[in-house]
């Protein structure tokens, strides 16, 4: 009886171990024709992007569950014709143990559940205005291009100049709050080329010894 307590106990211990390390991601889509396709939980490594997981969606939802003991950033993504937005290019979610929430809507990703998602959300969603301004004045310009009203050509070109300052702003407030995690790191490394020397130096101050002496950081500042 002694022994089939201590090893009940020892289940016990087992298994609270190993919830403080699982992550659980709860999903839901807004249309219903993607009902029964499959869904990838990606991550990049030194071979490129790489399937970590594979989840059917069943009655507009999806889940996946796993071991996470150190924060990563992995990728939601459909690889179908009929996926646009977000989730056909790749939905960065920052995972680590505890709940996630994702919700797919038209074109757009929603996360949440951990303060990194949360933030990286709120980034999103102050761009997201400012990057359909931008596609906006690019299909205006594309349309205007055999024009010869220079006036409203430089119009153009001063709108698309600003609208880019903005967007430029938001990501740099977002990237000195965050470049402490690895969904802000993630984010630096795919948007450097939008700041100077100088912008860039203030935000690595704010970053870890380690992503400062990062081979992906050290070739980026060799390029600048």
């Amino acid at each position: 009886m002694k022994k089939i307590t201590f090893l009940f106990a020892i289940g016990i211990a087992l298994a609270a171990c190993h919830s403080k390390v699982e992550y659980i991601i709860k999903g839901t889509l807004s249309d219903k024709t993607m009902d029964g396709k499959e869904i990838y939980l990606n991550k990049y490594d030194e071979f490129g992007l790489q399937s970590s997981d594979t989840v059917l969606i069943d009655g507009n939802k999806f889940q996946f569950k796993g071991v996470q003991t150190e924060p990563a950033v992995y990728y939601l993504l459909m690889d179908d014709a009929a996926a646009s937005g977000e989730i056909a290019l790749g939905a960065p979610l920052l995972v680590k143990p505890g709940k996630i929430t994702v919700e797919v809507e038209n074109d757009r990703v929603k996360r949440g559940g951990n303060e990194e998602n949360k933030a990286y959300q709120q980034f999103m969603d102050d761009q997201y205005p400012v990057i359909q301004k931008m596609l906006n004045l690019q299909n205006e310009e594309l349309l205007n291009s055999n024009l010869d009203d220079r006036e409203k050509q430089i119009a153009l070109y001063s709108d698309y100049t600003n609208t880019l300052e903005q967007l430029k702003i938001i990501t740099l407030n977002y990237l000195l709050k965050n470049i402490g995690n690895r969904l802000g790191e993630e984010t630096f490394i795919n948007s450097f080329q939008m700041f100077e020397y100088d912008e860039i130096q203030k935000i690595l101050t704010q970053a870890s010894d380690s992503f400062r002496q990062s081979p992906a950081v050290i070739e980026i500042l060799g390029e600048i």
